[in-house]
């Protein structure tokens, strides 16, 4: 039984093959399977069926990658010299292909977007997550500026490395050799506002930028981090510390992040070095604004004070609470929800509902003009809100303009790589194959020469592609750079935060609890993709060397009146 089950396998195998092969191999297909029946063993037979299928297949391949081969002609002539024009066709072709995708490199921006869309396999090739922490490119440049006594160069390192101690340190530095970078302190101290030398930092920037809340909101989040956990735990019991400081910060004249300073001081560091890396330069400037807690301490804070207000107004005192009501109100007029996205109760329903409370306050107490406007300005507030929202999903969904090119600059870079492989393979069999005494060698040069061009045409393809899809953005860097024009970096910034994170993956979600308030959501999903990445490509390995091993054991199987079927 086993027997014929195994012979109609291999009947079934040369069929399958003889059904997909160009008209021209079919007869010879044919042979094989007739031959089939006179070859003893079982698996003597399933080795030939293999042979024969594994060369119908290969001339399956070169009619479709070439199709004037299975083009029926008269038997005139030399076949090989026929055949030796094709494939010298194909290899013109196909150089021409891969010339093409090299002198692409010559152009800047697309090195640049080369270099951009490579940012996908970071977290994919170092799966050690505690590797974020080191900046190897930047401690070097650090090494760099710090021996050329560059202050302004020691200020932008300070304010981009993870190392708390190294980047106070050089803040230090750069302020002790020019006085006028003290505003790097506010920068640094956003950064690492748990650091021992955080509180005389802010004293002085008390001094030197007098009426900003932006010290406060450093001293704010030191209370917080000093206060560890409970702070979290406890909400509505915040410290002493805590609430003097996010007092000072809402009764502030303005708040003053020092974006603009950074962004001159990014540009003129980027030309003196002539750095060409955007993740160097504009990656994630986002971080490097106002402390990480202020959203949430300053959502905390202004509940607390309305709840203050609140209780004001139940006992009768509406003054009181109409002070408590405006103390907030004063705080949310400092910001502008549009570059200031993050504040998820800025653009949520409370500032709305906060305008309607001092509305009925006012008309209480009977000031109508105050009333009215604050009646008008929470139905402008709503409408303004409404239309955020509908923005920030449009801006950041699957469907928008933002994360489709980084899909599409992910995905030309894969392109890429995979040609790269079928070039590599294609390569490696010529090796294999070279000296060998085969007359059919020509023939069997056919497959490392289709996969040659169809790796060379998806390099060319995939390099126009990237290209084409990167070069606004690397417009967008140039112009930064020579002109400080700042209108569309915060555009490049999201795109280069799309592209970080792994095919397929880039997609904001709503943050949860929060309307209209959206975040990039790749941590997870970058987590399951590597583990899916690194699956498939062990079990394509896996698959590799039982298929090698097949093979060694099927040649040593087969029989030496078989061998002709292999050739």
């Amino acid at each position: 039984m086993p027997d014929s089950v195994l012979r109609r396998l291999a009947a079934c195998m040369l069929r399958a093959g003889i059904r997909l092969a160009p008209p021209d191999a079919r007869e010879w297909g044919a042979a094989m399977l007739g031959e089939l029946h006179h070859i003893g063993g079982n698996w003597a037979t399933v080795g030939w069926a293999l042979g024969g299928a594994s060369v119908l297949a290969k001339q399956t391949l070169i009619a479709l990658v070439m199709p004037w081969r299975s083009r029926p002609t008269a038997p005139t002539g030399n076949p090989l010299l026929k055949e030796a024009k094709m494939h010298k066709a194909s290899l013109i072709a196909g150089g021409a292909c891969l010339a093409a995708a090299i002198l692409f490199f010559l152009a800047p921006a697309f090195r640049q977007a080369f270099r951009v869309s490579l940012a996908q396999w970071n977290d994919v090739f170092h799966v050690d997550q505690s590797q974020w922490y080191q900046q190897p490119e930047l401690e070097s440049f650090a090494r760099r500026v710090e021996k050329n006594r560059d202050a302004e160069g020691m200020a932008f390192v300070a304010a981009r490395l993870n190392n708390g101690n190294e980047s106070m340190r050089l803040a230090d530095e750069a302020v002790r050799l020019d006085p006028k970078l003290i505003w790097i302190w506010g920068v640094v101290g956003a950064r690492h506002a748990g650091a021992a030398g955080v509180p005389e930092w802010v004293h002085k920037l008390e001094q030197w930028d007098p009426g900003n809340a932006m010290p406060y909101l450093i001293l704010a989040q030191r209370a917080d981090i000093e206060r560890g956990a409970g702070s979290f735990l406890h909400p509505s019991i915040p410290g002493t510390a805590w609430m003097e400081a996010m007092a000072a910060a809402f009764n502030s004249n303005r708040i003053d992040d020092y974006t603009d300073r950074q962004r001159a001081l990014v540009r003129t560091v980027a030309r003196r070095y002539n750095i060409n890396d955007p993740y160097f330069v504009v990656g994630g400037e986002d971080e490097y604004t106002l402390p990480n807690y202020t959203a949430w301490d300053s959502e905390r804070y202004a509940k607390l004070t309305v709840a203050s207000g609140g209780a004001l107004e139940a006992r009768g005192d509406l003054k009181g609470a109409i002070e408590k009501y405006l103390e907030v109100a004063h705080f949310v007029y400092l910001f502008d929800p549009y570059t200031h996205s993050t504040f998820t109760w800025l653009v949520g329903p409370d500032v709305p509902d906060l305008y309607r409370r001092l509305t009925d306050a006012y008309k209480k107490i009977g000031i109508e003009a105050q009333s009215a406007y604050f009646s008008n300005l929470a139905t402008k507030v709503e409408q303004r809100r409404l239309q955020l929202r509908s923005e920030i999903e449009n801006r950041f969904s699957v469907f928008g303009v933002t994360p489709w090119n980084a899909l599409v600059v992910e995905v030309s870079d894969s392109g890429m790589l995979a040609s790269f492989c079928l070039l590599l393979i294609a390569l490696i069999v010529i090796l294999a194959q070279r000296g060998t005494l085969n007359p059919r060698k020509l023939q069997m040069g056919a497959v490392p020469t289709a996969l040659g061009f169809i790796g060379s045409v998806g390099l060319l393809v995939s390099s126009v592609t990237l290209y084409v899809t990167y070069r606004p953005y690397a417009a967008i860097y140039t112009r930064f750079l020579q002109t400080g024009d700042t209108s569309q970096l915060k555009t490049l910034s999201d795109f280069l935060e799309f592209t970080r994170s792994p095919i397929g993956t880039q997609i904001y979600r709503p943050a949860p609890g929060h309307h209209g308030v959206f975040v990039l959501s790749p941590y997870v999903s970058t987590h399951a993709f590597t583990f899916y990445f690194w699956l498939v490509v062990t079990m394509a390995g896996l698959a590799g060397l039982a298929a090698i091993g097949a093979r060694h054991l099927l040649k040593r199987s087969r029989p030496r009146t078989g061998s002709v079927a292999g050739s």
